[in-house]
């Protein structure tokens, strides 16, 4: 670490930690229509210290499809993700006015149920114009 390190700008290298991770992707690539492949994937990351606590855990399942094309959509389906604190983590306050709050020491979890990104372009015959959503 520099001498110049301030913990309230930014991230710090953990150590005594191991890290195990597994990811499994299936991509078929249907033979008709306008999919040109399909792509599901599951990952899980677990981060552990030497003594055998758990750390930092997370696990997702995505969906993707490429169309012929050129759109796309990616959906993560669930991304799940625990952390654990051993010091109280201050957030600290925007102004006097408004208090900072603390979080707790312990295990933080965060369950984010669907996310999805896509892009596609929705066209139609005649003078109207294409659209391309983003």
């Amino acid at each position: 670490m520099q001498p110049n390190y301030n913990p309230e700008v930014g991230f710090i290298d953990r150590v005594d930690l191991a890290t195990n991770f597994a990811d499994v992707t299936v991509s078929p690539r249907p033979k008709r229509g306008p999919i040109r492949e399909l792509n599901f994937e599951a990952f899980v990351t677990r981060q552990h210290d030497t003594h055998g606590v758990l750390q930092t855990q997370e696990w997702q399942t995505t969906f993707r499809a490429n169309f012929h094309n050129g759109a796309y959509t990616d959906n993560d389906i669930v991304d799940n993700f625990i952390q654990r604190l051993t010091t109280p983590f201050n957030i600290f306050a925007a102004s006097s006015f408004q208090p900072g709050c603390t979080i707790s020491t312990g295990t933080s979890l965060r369950t984010v149920p669907i996310k999805a990104n896509a892009s596609f372009t929705i066209s139609s015959s005649g003078s109207e114009p294409t659209t391309t959503v983003r």
